[in-house]
C-alpha cells in the first residue's frame, strides 16, 4: 500500500512542480529524480504482482465473487430476430426498343 501511496503522492508533485516556483535547472532535475523513482517503484508493483500470479492467485481475493450460483454463470444466447420479408413487386418486363440505323431515321424525317 505505501507503494501506491507513493505514486499518488508523486504524481501530485509533478502536478505541482511547475507551480511551485524553482529555476529552470533545478526543475529538471527534480522531473528526472522523480521520474526514475517512479520507474523504480512501477518495476515493484509490476514484479509483486507477477509473483502473486505465479502462486496461483489469479486476482486479488478482494475482488473475487463470494456468491456460488454467479461464479459459473453463463450469459444466454441472445434470441435471434428474423429478417423482414420484402413483399415482391412484379411489374411488367418492357421489351427494349429497337436502336435505329442512320438510314432508318432519315428516312423517317424525310431528309
Amino acid at each position: 500500500m505505501k507503494k501506491q501511496r507513493f505514486v499518488a503522492i508523486a504524481g501530485l508533485w509533478i502536478a505541482l512542480l511547475g507551480y511551485l516556483g524553482f529555476p529552470m535547472a533545478l526543475k529538471n532535475i527534480l522531473y528526472l529524480l522523480t521520474g526514475i523513482a517512479l520507474l523504480i517503484v512501477g518495476y515493484m508493483l509490476y514484479r509483486e504482482k507477477k509473483m502473486l500470479l505465479n502462486k496461483g492467485e489469479a486476482e486479488p481475493k478482494s475482488f473475487r465473487e463470494s456468491r456460488p450460483e454467479i461464479q459459473n454463470y453463463t450469459m444466454p444466447e441472445p434470441e435471434r430476430r428474423r429478417k423482414p420479408q420484402r413483399i415482391a413487386r412484379h411489374e411488367p418486363v418492357r421489351e427494349p426498343e429497337p436502336v435505329q440505323s442512320a438510314e432508318s431515321s432519315h428516312e423517317q424525317y424525310g431528309q
